[in-house]
């Protein structure tokens, strides 16, 4: 038993990959697979705890009743789902370039969850004291952020009292006192005072819910995920000696800051950002929860937690320890997605006694093996790194990889071979394979973002608290700023320019004199735009919504109405067939975004007495012209009457003909990458592309990011020229769903050119049209 236990697993078997399938594989074996014939007997191990292997037919072996067999290599990628990029959905049309950090803040912090936090927050306020605002709760975050930039104690962030620096003067420059800070600090609150009396976790379990819900509403990650964990560091009150203490305390001695609450996580490795969060409860709670009782692994069920809302999609999971063993790669695949595991401590139905003791000669030597597991194939190999590594996986290859590159210092030594008191750096490489290469990919990206957020952010140490809660709100917070950095750095085209503590600089700054931005809640959000309206508007103006004067008959979004449903919805708003319309909107980043849909509307019933405000509400207010908040006094109903104008107005039908004539230009306003279909739409399960024949302008080019205002006539006409587009024949304008197709309109307009707008524009062709009239990209 010893003499096979220490046999020595000849090198050119290690090493040696067929490309040709082996005679002796068996059925459920892939054809890609070689089977060596030349290997000796695997080891026989010895019955143990984890693992029981019995001697096979040369080679093959048994653990717990799978059968796994050594082979030559494995060329053929098991996983035959394309490799993708990550997306962000913002929900709009706006280039990259014209993004600020706060913009990549308000996509990674949780909005949706804005609204009542600030009721929270005031609920919890003293009696008297005045309630709490959204410009409040975003300078409260900007201050915390503020906190990380500085050695100055918090206090002295309103001294006004200049040295031989300038006074930061918090409370002069931003208008947040700080006794007002206080108070509100001391009582930021993300759950509802009832729901604090009966769920210990409540103070944060609605932060990491609303962080969860915003990934995925926000975040198309890309092919390769990872599982890991983070921890909120806490030396503070343990909830096992006292009522007030945090609930469970982990204790991790790997890591520098291991005592506190462990947070599981799942993170993208593409752009580093944690995408789902789950608490570790303590044992007691988490084996009760989902997938435990089926899989009867906790590392196994919370991988399968952490990842659901992308099972089914071919996804690649990296993670090691609990998270990986043979148990999750099969739970993996039952689940629509793929696995690649360092095998630490999950052993079992894993040959690892075997691929502890197979002998490599040279470092870099690594063996395979291969199981088929409820019909899926799995695979086992082993790496001769310094320390052993073994790995489990159900995807990639063992065809050469990319090696490791190691940096290493040494002692330099003199002629004669003694130290002579200094070191050189040299770098280490060490071959590997694909399967290999892939794991270390995706395996470090969350200790890179921990990184981050502890070592560069540092936000829970600049946030002196002895609430355990607010610890680990100011890592949910960390995590926040850190993933909006790491997708600013992934996709700004300027990002090369800022660093991790200017971005931060830049976010507090553009938090703390939030009080004269627009209400920023995403497009998810229900009335938005009408509370923006009663936040700041041009006095005597009434609030158009576009959703609501619409065809609520169709489950196509904001499709034009009846025209007796117009006249109506018009009527109301004290609009008659005499007035002079001017319609505005309060986009920041360009002032005309959403107004041309309804002056396009307008004209199509009939109205041509309408115009658009060039630049909107932001140019208004740059120019000190006065505006009013509150809500708007009821309109006095007139009488109005619509005649539709059907010459404006192009249906599928018709645009399905126009596919044979070509008579018609379609220009498309969407961004290139929805266009091309790099990109994802911003409506779930709808797939990017275009129209075949189609031209792409997007709108945000007629525009100058620079004033918030309309490009002039001539820079507009280049802008269709240089498109392709022949402003002599007829044209069409769509778009995702009818919005931004009309500022393609109203530049034509401007050109003295009448196009009409195909109102369910992509989204109703990409769902309804004949397949060969779309050339498909990704799908949200």
């Amino acid at each position: 038993m010893k003499s096979l236990l220490r046999r020595r697993f000849p090198a050119r078997s290690i090493r040696r990959h067929s490309t040709a399938a082996g005679g002796n594989a068996e059925a459920s074996i892939p054809t890609a697979i070689s089977i060596s014939s030349s290997s000796p007997n695997p080891p026989v191990e010895e019955p143990h705890d984890q693992e029981s292997n019995d001697v096979g037919d040369g080679s093959s072996l048994s653990c717990h009743g799978v059968q796994w067999k050594v082979v030559d290599g494995i060329v053929e990628d098991w996983r035959s789902s394309p490799q993708f990029g990550t997306h962000i959905l913002w929900g709009n049309d706006v280039e990259e370039v014209h993004r600020t950090p706060l913009d990549y803040w308000k996509l990674s912090f949780p909005s949706q969850m804005l609204p009542d936090v600030i009721s929270w927050t005031s609920d919890q306020l003293p009696v008297g004291c005045p309630k709490a605002t959204e410009e409040e709760i975003l300078a409260v975050f900007g201050v915390l952020y503020s906190l990380t930039r500085t050695s100055e104690a918090r206090r002295d962030l309103w001294s006004t009292k200049d040295g031989l620096f300038p006074a930061p003067r918090f409370g002069e420059r931003y208008g947040l006192s700080r006794d007002r800070f206080e108070i509100l600090l001391r009582h930021l609150s993300f759950c509802s005072a009832l729901e604090a009396t009966g769920d210990k976790w409540a103070p944060v379990r609605r932060l990491v819910d609303g962080f969860n819900e915003r990934r995925i509403q926000k975040i198309f990650p890309g092919w390769q995920l990872c599982v890991d964990e983070s921890v909120s560091s806490w030396r503070g009150k343990d909830g096992d000696f006292c009522s007030d203490g945090m609930p469970h305390v982990t204790c991790i001695e790997r890591k520098p800051k291991g005592v506190g609450c462990e947070l599981k996580n799942c993170a993208d490795a593409d752009t580093k950002i944690i995408l789902q969060l789950e608490i570790q409860e303590g044992a007691s709670i988490m084996a009760n929860k989902e997938y435990v009782a089926e899989y009867k692994l906790a590392g196994t069920a919370q991988l399968l937690r952490l990842t659901k809302p992308w099972h089914g999609s071919g996804r690649a999971i990296s993670a090691d320890s609990a998270f990986a063993s043979v148990t999750t790669a099969i739970a993996c695949r039952k689940n629509g997605m793929h696995f690649t595991g360092l095998v630490k401590t999950a052993t079992r139905m894993y040959p690892k006694k075997y691929m502890d003791e197979v002998e490599f000669p040279e470092l870099g030597d690594d063996v395979t093996l291969v199981a088929n597991v409820e019909g899926h194939n799995i695979m086992a190999h082993a790496w001769g790194d310094k320390v052993r590594k073994c790995f489990i996986s159900t995807h990639s290859t063992t065809l050469p990889g990319k090696p490791s590159n190691k940096r290493r210092w040494r002692e330099m030594l003199n002629e004669d071979g003694d130290e002579i008191g200094q070191t050189e750096v040299f770098n280490k490489t060490l071959k590997r394979r694909k399967v290999v290469e892939s794991y270390f990919d995706a395996a470090s990206i969350i200790d890179i973002n921990n990184h981050l957020r502890q070592g560069g952010l540092a936000l829970e140490t600049a946030w002196r608290t002895q609430s355990w809660a607010c610890r680990v709100i100011s890592t949910v917070l960390g995590m926040v700023e850190t993933d909006a950095y790491l997708l600013f750095k992934r996709f700004h085209p300027g990002s090369t320019k800022m660093s991790h503590s200017d971005f931060t600089e830049a976010v507090a700054e553009a938090l703390l004199t939030s009080t004269n931005k627009r209400s920023w809640h995403g497009p998810s959000s229900k009335n938005n735009g009408k509370k923006d309206f009663e936040r700041q508007r041009i006095e005597s103006a009434v609030f158009f919504d576009i959703d609501e004067a619409s065809d609520k008959k169709t489950d196509l979004p904001h499709m034009l109405p009846s025209p007796e449903e117009f006249a109506e919805y018009v009527g109301k708003l004290g609009i008659s067939n005499n007035h002079h319309v001017i319609v505005y909107d309060n986009n920041p980043e360009y002032g005309v975004f959403s107004s041309p849909r309804v002056w396009w509307t307008f004209r199509v019933f009939g109205h041509n007495d309408i115009s658009v405000l060039d630049g909107g509400l932001p140019k208004w207010v740059s120019h000190g012209y006065p505006t009013v908040s509150g809500p708007s006094p009821i309109p006095i109903p007139l009488l109005y009457k619509a005649t539709y104008q059907p010459h404006l107005v192009r249906t599928m039908h018709q645009m399905l003909d126009n596919c044979k004539t070509r008579a018609e230009q379609v220009i498309d306003a969407r961004s290139q990458g929805r266009f091309v279909g790099t990109s994802p739409e911003p409506r779930a399960g709808l797939p990017s592309g275009h129209m075949i024949g189609a031209i792409n302008i997007p709108f945000s080019k007629l525009l100058n990011p620079e004033t918030g205002l309309m490009a002039p006539k001539h820079h507009i006409q280049e802008v269709f020229e240089n498109a392709g587009v022949d402003l002599n024949k007829p044209m069409v304008a769509s778009c995702g769903s009818g919005i931004t197709a009309c500022t393609l309109a109203l530049g034509a307009a401007i050109l003295g050119k009448e196009v009409p707008v195909y109102d369910g524009s992509w989204t109703e062709w990409a769902q309804k049209a004949p397949k060969d009239t779309c050339k498909f990209g990704i799908k949200s």
